[in-house]
């Protein structure tokens, strides 16, 4: 294995960290809202960070 694979490994294991801290920051709030609105907000602002990690995009 290469020197440029370990680091595309390395960068592409913190970027999923990375949008899972996200996700279940996100998902914190989420869980904690009050209000219907907001509930729908952060569920539409969640879809971009699950579908990171399911790997569609």
């Amino acid at each position: 294995m290469s020197v440029l694979q370990v680091i595309n490994t390395i960068i592409t294991v913190f970027y999923y960290l990375i949008s899972a801290f996200f996700l279940f920051a996100i998902a914190k709030v989420f869980v904690k809202s009050h209000k219907v609105q907001d509930a729908i907000l952060y569920s539409l602002i969640m879809m971009p960070f699950i579908l990171r990690l399911l790997r569609l995009k």
